[in-house]
């Protein structure tokens, strides 16, 4: 096992959160076979993904992590401001393979947010992540949005995405070109008010439901100051 560094310096990303409805509710053997379901299919849709673009799926990701009822999908930084858009074409995924699965698990609720995080050898020698952006993402999936914002969106199977507004900045500012502006219109992406909710901490978070077709067929446009193998 490696030492970690001493007080390396935090990263800030987007981190994407998938929460597995009622989760707790299935059996042992069900528990396994969604996460085992959901992380085969995950790894694989990304690894095609990294592949049109010439990389490969480590390149883009920086780690994938098992939570209690669902995972984290965390991006390398250079490529964060892919966070939102990434985040609606897994769900579609996720949801795939929830009807391929014959319903095995319930639904999802996904949330996505940019904050920082730090890496650390965990107690088997493993690559782990703590910080505070892994916690303010988990305040937005354990969120109850009102049912009102749901509706604005066009979102009435519970299958939510609520996106923080710092990552909607950083989808704004990123996607800005013509290029990316009629991706988004392809998509039919829409976003929704900006929603202020306080946690049970007492902390307070603001971010938006976002709907998107669940038809996603293509990848996101290259962003422009990436290297020209994305392109």
């Amino acid at each position: 096992m490696h030492p970690d560094p001493v007080d390396p310096a935090p990263l800030r990303t987007a981190i994407i959160l998938f929460d597995i409805v009622d989760f707790s509710k299935l059996s042992d053997i069900d528990q396994f076979r969604t996460l085992r379901e959901l992380t085969a299919a995950l790894r694989g849709h990304l690894d095609a993904l990294a592949c049109q673009a010439h990389l490969s799926a480590d390149e883009v990701l920086l780690g994938l992590i098992p939570t209690g009822d669902g995972l984290y999908l965390l991006l390398r930084e250079r490529y964060a401001a892919y966070g939102v858009l990434l985040a609606l074409s897994l769900r579609t995924l996720v949801l795939a393979t929830q009807r391929a699965a014959g319903g095995l698990f319930a639904g999802v609720r996904t949330a996505v947010h940019v904050g920082t995080l730090m890496p650390l050898n965990d107690i088997t020698g493993g690559r782990n992540f703590v910080g505070s952006g892994l916690n303010e993402c988990a305040r937005f999936c354990a969120s109850a949005p009102p049912e009102n914002l749901l509706a604005e969106v066009g979102c009435t199977d519970g299958n939510w995405l609520l996106a923080s507004t710092p990552a909607l900045r950083m989808l704004y500012d990123a996607f800005s070109f013509p290029e990316a502006l009629d991706y988004r219109r392809a998509i039919a992406l829409q976003v929704g008010a900006a929603w202020r909710f306080q946690d049970k901490h007492g902390g307070w978070h603001e971010g938006s439901m976002v709907e998107a077709t669940r038809f996603l067929d293509s990848s996101p446009p290259p962003l422009p100051d990436l290297p020209l193998e994305l392109e």
